[in-house]
């Protein structure tokens, strides 16, 4: 988006309200580090309400930039860390379903850390196919 001139990637949360809150902030803050976490880079959060609207469609687009930032430092880390403080956090168990129906079906609680172990094991014995230079290795018959 275009704002002050300047191009800027931007967050914008819509509002169905024509009232502004100080907790669209904080949310603003908490949609803007997710974003961030999953690779996003934001400029800007904005917030867009509707107003009184008699004969033509009006709205108002508010920067919430730096309240949201402050919220991000203030309000939304220091509870994400007394979260991650009072709970241990991790990935809960997996269902692994396996066999053939209809009688010889197996059901198992798996660990989350034996799912990411079990991954990697099959990961590192997978055939190796290409050489360092990205052809095809010759197969030891042709060696």
């Amino acid at each position: 988006m275009v704002w002050k001139k300047i191009r800027i990637r931007a967050m914008i949360d819509f509002k169905s309200g024509t009232n502004l809150y100080d907790d669209y902030a904080v949310q603003l803050g908490m949609y803007w580090q997710a974003a961030e976490e999953h690779g996003h880079i934001i400029d800007r959060v904005f917030n867009w309400s509707p107003k009184d609207w008699r004969k033509e469609p009006t709205y108002t687009l508010t920067d919430q930039s730096e309240d949201a930032a402050t919220a991000r430092t203030e309000q939304i880390e220091p509870r994400c860390q007394l979260f991650r403080s009072q709970n241990d956090y991790k990935p809960k168990p997996r269902m692994v379903i396996t066999g053939m129906l209809p009688g010889d079906v197996k059901i198992k609680t798996v660990d989350p850390d034996e799912v990411i172990l079990h991954a990697h094991t099959q990961a590192a014995t997978a055939p190796n196919l290409t050489n360092h230079t990205g052809t095809a290795s010759p197969s030891s018959d042709e060696a």
